[in-house]
């Protein structure tokens, strides 16, 4: 995931910053598949194998973002 530097107004102080948005997904409307960004034998969830870590579905509705996360690491 890329980090974007971000400098606070406030303090002044330098951080690293992930965004990332959270999501539901209505259930019944996906399957569970393999990984298709092509990490191969690399595992990308210590607690979810590669072959279940995506969700496909087609229908656009079923997916509401509710939440965002944001982690800064002060450099």
């Amino acid at each position: 995931m890329e980090r974007k530097l971000f400098r606070s107004k406030i303090t002044n102080k330098s951080y690293h910053a992930r965004v990332v948005l959270q999501c539901r997904q209505k259930p019944g409307t996906f399957t569970v598949q393999g990984e298709t960004i092509g990490a191969g034998r690399e595992r990308i969830c210590q607690f979810i194998p590669n072959n279940q870590i995506e969700f496909l579905t087609t229908i656009r509705s079923a997916i509401v973002t509710y939440g965002l996360l944001i982690q800064l690491t002060e450099i």
